[in-house]
């Protein structure tokens, strides 16, 4: 240490090993010695070796950025003991066992596991063990249930899903082969697209006079009057009529197998739907048992009194209707949470608010959150292209709204606030359980305030209504307080919303389609992409949910419906019924194949590439002015299951609905929900963030409506789709003998 200076900045210390990184912190450990990649690092070398200086700004270290993100962002699981060793050790051949679980070595990734395959998962920052990021490829599937049950049973349902499109499409091979031979359309000679082959595109056609058909036959919506066409007659007779001809497919069906194929998987799927339905509730009991959490040592009281905000009476009250035979009936924690709704949301708008002021402040000017109005004349202001363009805040518009915030929390830390809820921890389950048991009383009972012993009595006059709770880090205690109706008012305002962009979002899909299969199929992509974020932004601004799970499914509903409509239902309305297997770029089976292509090749490749993140953690990271502002730059991608969850049903109602015009479309969702299993493995692992562990709600609400809603449509789009063979409306519009063949 030189005279005058300081110790060098305390690093964390992890000792992480290269093959033990992830690709990109190697990638900018070797990028970091050029200057056009990491400005800072010769002054970081060289404050490092000589010590801070009085006065002197910490430089921040990108490696450190990069160790913060595989720590504290990144999920790792326990790889040793607690004394920093490796409770595994090799003496004479054999394995020395830990106190608590014998390990192995796992040839794959050279890390540790113990015999039952159970990876413990890290605390986030977890230094005093040895821990390892999840490894992608060996994980097994059991333990992505760390993230939540909801997570491991979504993991689970792709996996099978995959593997029942594949089954599906191998039942399908008969109607493949016969929409390709020579018995259906002449092997699809002549056909716009080679990966259309074994759909039913019919490319035999042929002009037929049609004295009976006129051209207001064609007047509907959708219409395709390129099927019709007149000749005046006085080319060929003197007659005052004119000569109808219209397009006629000799594309039918005459081989029953095809037929009994898609019967068959159509059969296939149901039972297959049904077996997953009953596993996937197996599961997420076998998850939740797996997993132990706070959750399954407490209890939620629904409707305590509005006055009951005394946590030792609440803790007596609990641990005394407990039976003897509970041994253990000791509360460990009590929560009581109130209905300050407006003081949370004031507090957590002034915490943002403080910490974008901090963040706005240079370096060298100390920030002082006692002090703010004098950062307001110290910090500079943006420069004019930064507030149109990028939106720049002016800090003492900032400082204003802070002040305005504290106004009104000083205010309401005055007012007495009601009780909403109340959760209460037990040291045990077995108490946890006991208690459940003790107060489970009928909604009437607890409507009446009746039906149980005086004893049980809250204060001797309330009934109370008890429940498990969800997940901590999942309850939304901004929402605790609100009322059923108006939770009911929020969603039908949001659904209307909805439904006027879903109609916004198929005016739109008509205009590409007018154009091509890819315009439409690029149209259909932006849309799916961006409905996530409008759905999210709608659920955030207008609903209330006191759990995450629910405010998440919310989500999925919404985002769900309206990809299956601009994906799948748009397509089947636009199109005019004698277009369906009309070969071209512009018709219906072209655009379906695009959003096939598309499912299986953008959304996994720009997944992979996140191209966001890696802007941040490369570009805009090395350049941060101190560790704090680069460690923001590393905070990992932002999830929800219920997003995964509408890729997933979207792909399966979209093969579902077109299975029998589209057969090899079992075929694309295999090698779609294959992909994106493992896609979503990766990013789970390497790319996403933390998020709220959210239970099995999403899970079933798919397997209870969206996955029967496929089903349904399987067998009604199915039957449907066989009886409009050969789509050329011809049939009834004259007799056999009207016919006389023309020019093709």
């Amino acid at each position: 240490e030189e005279e005058g200076g300081a110790p060098p900045p305390k690093k964390r210390e992890y000792n992480d090993k290269p093959n033990e990184m992830t690709k990109g912190r190697r990638v900018a450990r070797f990028l970091s010695r050029f200057s056009w990649y990491n400005p800072q690092y010769e002054a970081l070398e060289e404050q490092e070796q000589r010590g801070v200086i009085d006065g002197e700004s910490i430089i921040p270290s990108l490696d450190d950025a990069w160790e913060y993100y595989e720590h504290f962002i990144l999920p790792r699981f326990l790889t040793g003991g607690g004394d920093g060793e490796d409770d595994f050790e090799e003496e004479g051949g054999s394995e020395k066992e830990s106190d608590q679980s014998s390990f192995v070595k796992n040839p794959r990734e050279h890390s540790i596991v113990n015999t039952n395959d159970c990876m413990e998962m890290a605390a986030k920052g977890e230094d005093a063990r040895p821990t390892k990021l999840y490894p992608v490829w060996s994980t097994p599937g059991s333990q992505l249930a760390d993230f939540g049950v909801g997570v491991g049973i979504y993991f689970l349902t792709l996996k099978i899903s995959a593997v029942i499109c594949l089954i599906a499409g191998l039942i399908n091979i008969p109607t493949i082969l016969y929409f390709e031979g020579s018995n259906y359309s002449n092997r699809q000679e002549g056909i716009s697209n080679g990966g259309l082959k074994g759909s039913a595109v019919c490319t035999d056609v042929e002009w037929k006079a049609c004295p009976s058909c006129v051209r207001s036959d064609w007047d509907y919506f959708p219409s395709d009057p390129s099927r019709f066409a007149s000749i005046p007659a006085d080319i060929f007779t003197p007659s005052d009529s004119s000569l109808a001809f219209i397009l006629v497919n000799n594309c039918n069906i005459a081989d029953r197998y095809a037929g009994i194929a898609s019967f068959c998987s159509l059969i296939f799927v149901t039972v297959s739907i049904f077996l997953l339905s009953r596993y996937l509730r197996k599961k997420e009991v076998d998850f939740d048992l797996q997993e132990q959490t706070a959750t399954d040592y407490s209890i939620e009281v629904i409707n305590p009194p509005v006055d009951a905000n005394d946590p030792e009476v609440w803790k007596e009250y609990m641990e005394g209707i407990l039976p003897d035979e509970v041994q253990n009936k000791h509360v460990t924690c009590c929560t009581v949470a109130l209905d300050n709704t407006k003081l949370i949301n004031h507090l957590s708008a002034r915490r943002q608010l403080m910490l974008q002021l901090e963040l706005m402040t240079p370096p060298e000017i100390p920030f002082d959150k006692h002090n703010i109005e004098e950062l307001g004349h110290e910090i500079p202001l943006p420069p004019t292209w930064k507030r149109y363009l990028c939106f720049a805040t002016d800090p003492r518009a900032l400082i204003a709204k802070i002040r305005v915030h504290e106004e009104n929390i000083e205010e309401l830390s005055t007012q007495t606030f009601e009780v909403s809820s109340v959760f209460i921890t037990y040291e045990t389950e077995e108490a946890q359980r006991a208690a459940l048991k003790t107060l489970d009383v009928s909604g009437w009972n607890v409507w009446r305030n009746t039906g149980v012993e005086e004893r049980l009595l809250f204060r001797g006059d309330k009934v109370l209504s008890l429940k498990e709770p969800a997940e901590p880090s999942s309850i939304r205690y901004e929402d605790l307080d609100d009322t059923f109706a108006k939770t009911v008012t929020q969603l039908m305002l949001t659904t209307f919303i909805s439904l006027v962009l879903i109609v916004g979002g198929a005016f739109l899909i008509f205009l590409a389609r007018r154009r091509s299969a890819f315009a439409s199929g690029i149209t259909i992509k932006i849309i799916n992409s961006l409905t996530p974020a409008v759905c999210s932004m709608l659920v955030n601004k207008f609903e209330s949910h006191a759990y995450e799970g629910q405010k998440q499914t919310s989500e999925y509903v919404k985002v769900t419906i309206f990809r299956w409509v601009s994906t799948a239902i748009v397509n089947i309305i636009i199109t005019p019924f004698t277009s369906t297997t009309k070969n071209g770029a512009v018709f219906l089976l072209s655009a379906l194949r695009a959003t096939f292509i598309f499912e299986l090749v953008t959304t996994p490749v720009l997944q992979l590439l996140d191209i966001g993140g890696n802007v941040k953690r490369h570009i805009l990271g090395p350049r941060a002015v101190d560790q704090r502002r680069m460690d923001l730059k590393f905070l990992g991608n932002s999830y929800t299951l219920g997003e995964r969850y509408t890729d997933l049903t979207k792909i399966l109602f979209l093969t579902f609905f077109y299975a029998v015009i589209f057969p090899t479309g079992f075929f694309y969702a295999f090698a779609t929900l294959a992909l994106t299993y493992w896609v979503d493995k990766y990013s789970l692992l390497r790319q996403w963030g933390p998020a709220p562990k959210v239970g099995s709600q999403i899970s079933e609400i798919s397997r209870d409506y969206f996955f029967n809603a496929a089903l349904l449509a399987f067998a009604i789009f199915g039957a449907y789709q066989w009886a409009g063979f050969p789509y050329d409306d011809a049939c009834g519009m004259y007799s056999s003998s009207m016919i006389s063949k023309g020019k093709t």
